[in-house]
């Protein structure tokens, strides 16, 4: 069961992968402390589930696993995965289980509000800023370069997300990103270069 292949594939990365919630079920039961690791290209098992919107395999995985691996590809949790894939059954899945998981930042610094608000998933902005409203104040991006949630709603055209932002965090409006500007800036450079 923990045996792996040459691309680090555990049997339960294979039975995921091929959507065999039976399988994957037998397998997390057998071995519900295992941690279920990522293979070599970092994907463990509930990332492939998230990622895939495999929401009953996903289930499965959390339901039994005691102690499931959900580090990701480029410092990712599976909720960053479920969401940039616009997944939104394993969303919801990991939202129920683990809300901790919106705080987590990948390589560039970018939460899971940054990605919601930069695909236009108004109704899962609304979810995580009636959570926890800090996460809009958090930088997107590291060293000299970095912006917030208003900053990549701006920069993206999305009058609704900016809105809801603006609703959450009204003084969200008036924050500046690295090089200075706030949201009507960007709104502003946007149009001139149209």
């Amino acid at each position: 069961m923990r045996m792996k292949d040459d691309g680090g594939d555990t049997a339960l990365h294979k039975a995921v992968r091929t959507g065999c919630v039976d399988t994957v079920r037998l397998l997390v039961k057998q071995d519900p402390d295992f941690e279920f690791p990522a293979n070599n290209a970092g994907e463990t098992p509930l990332y492939l589930a998230a990622e895939s919107g495999l929401v009953n395999c996903l289930s499965v995985i959390l339901k039994y696993c005691n102690r499931p691996t959900y580090s990701c590809p480029c410092g990712r949790t599976n909720l960053h995965a479920a969401i940039i894939q616009k997944n939104m059954g394993s969303a919801s899945s990991l939202w129920e289980w683990n809300k901790a998981l919106c705080e987590e930042t990948d390589i560039s610094d970018w939460n899971l509000l940054h990605y919601a608000v930069k695909l236009g998933l108004r109704v899962v902005v609304r979810k995580m800023l009636g959570w926890k409203t800090s996460l809009a104040y958090t930088p997107a991006g590291n060293g000299n370069e970095w912006e917030t949630s208003i900053h990549i709603a701006a920069s993206e055209g999305y009058v609704n997300m900016i809105r809801e932002l603006s609703f959450h965090c009204p003084d969200s409006l008036e924050m500046l990103n690295s090089r200075g500007q706030n949201a009507l800036h960007i709104t502003m450079a946007a149009l001139l270069s149209i």
